[in-house]
């Protein structure tokens, strides 16, 4: 994965704590600095996780996706949008979120 080491450092601190029910979507190669998480049985239920350098150590942004509505031409539904974050923080969320431990 060629990401922001900020990045890279939190995907395997997600990998520890949710092993491999944990799947990492990268719909946005070109972003260095983002990658998507889901549960490797749903992947439709989404996690887009951003970094941004910060004194004092990296903030995260955390944009929550569903599955979109029946019916909907849209790829997803808007679940909610955090934004400077800590690590755990992000972390606390996305396990929320895609039901994971």
């Amino acid at each position: 994965m060629e990401k922001d080491s900020e990045l890279v450092a939190a995907v395997e601190f997600l990998r520890r704590r949710f092993g491999d029910k944990m799947a990492v979507i990268d719909h946005w190669e070109a972003d260095f600095e983002a990658v998507g998480i889901a549960r490797r049985d749903n992947e439709q239920r989404l996690a887009y996780l951003s970094v941004s350098p910060a004194p004092g150590g990296a903030r995260f942004y955390v944009a929550l996706e569903n599955p979109p509505a029946p019916g909907s031409d849209l790829p997803y539904t808007d679940a909610g949008h955090h934004a400077d974050l800590s690590l755990a923080e992000a972390a606390d969320l996305v396990a929320r979120h895609l039901g994971l431990p």
